[in-house]
């Protein structure tokens, strides 16, 4: 959203500020997420914005849907503008609670996808503080490179410590805003150690170990759990319907009847059906499993 037009839907949303606080209590970790998305807007404004999006969404549905009615329905529009009333509210009330929901789910994937950076995270680092580095220098070379969401991760901790605060406190406050028990683990290792003048390197250099270790784990969680999975996919996608054309056609014959031409729509259907079901299936325990 651009900046002029997104602080025009502040200011005009400070109208619904006394509704905006109230919906705010349904949200209680809404400040936590949009610092986990980088999003620069207090929780307050958000909701205010939100709520000004939808009214704007809805009002626009209702105005085409009286106008399709008016053209094409040969009848007077009054007679059913409760129940256009009633579909806008709907969209109104749904895109409110899709933009309200939005920084959550894009805080748990961004998490997510930094789980899985983590390991070259630590690796990047380890490389740069061994190669003589010190730790914040190695921070800033990987802030300066484009390894995705472990150079945003090292971007933030930069901007914090150039905004004045020290190594330690940066890492504690990045722990805070980020719901990560993995990344609070590391990161609390690391503060440890710079509390306690040990070698930065080879604390790094044990954690890049340890989450080589959970990867290699992870990845045989995932092998046991492919094969059965595999063996259910093979049986209800292949032998289930091969077999089952097979036993239709032979009673069928014997009875001196045929297959009806729906069947041959239903298979491919249901064929499709189950391959959806199973590559969401198969993508859900990856993500669990973070790898």
């Amino acid at each position: 959203m651009k900046k002029k037009l997104l602080k025009r839907f502040i200011r005009f949303s400070k109208k619904f500020k006394g509704l905006v606080k109230k919906i705010k209590a349904f949200y209680p970790n809404l400040d936590s997420n949009l610092d986990s998305c980088n999003i620069k807007l207090s929780a307050e404004d958000f909701l205010g914005v939100n709520l000004v999006r939808s009214i704007l969404i809805s009002s626009v549905f209702f105005i085409i849907l009286v106008i399709y009615f008016y053209f094409s329905e040969k009848i007077m529009v009054f007679k059913k503008l409760p129940f256009l009333f009633l579909l806008s509210f709907i969209v109104f009330f749904l895109a409110f609670l899709i933009f309200n929901n939005s920084p959550k789910l894009m805080a748990k994937n961004k998490i997510k996808r930094l789980e899985k950076e983590l390991p070259e995270f630590i690796q990047q680092l380890y490389i740069r503080v061994t190669a003589g580095m010190p730790l914040y220098a190695g921070i800033e070379n990987i802030a300066q490179k484009n390894y995705g969401e472990i150079s945003d991760l090292a971007r933030r901790i930069v901007a914090y410590v150039k905004g004045g605060m020290n190594e330690v406190e940066a890492l504690e406050r990045i722990s805070k805003e980020m719901p990560s028990k993995k990344l609070s683990k590391l990161f609390w290792q690391i503060t440890n150690s710079i509390k306690s003048g040990a070698d930065i390197s080879k604390t790094l250099n044990l954690m890049a170990q340890d989450l080589e270790k959970e990867q290699i784990i992870s990845i045989d969680e995932f092998s046991s759990k492919l094969t059965p999975l595999t063996m259910m996919y093979l049986l209800l996608t292949i032998i289930f319907p091969a077999l089952g054309t097979s036993f239709l056609i032979i009673i069928s014959s014997l009875f001196g009847g045929g297959i009806r031409k729906e069947f041959l729509w239903i298979l491919p259907i249901y064929v499709i059906i189950i391959n959806m079901v199973f590559f969401r299936l198969m993508n859900k325990i990856k993500q669990n499993i973070n790898i």
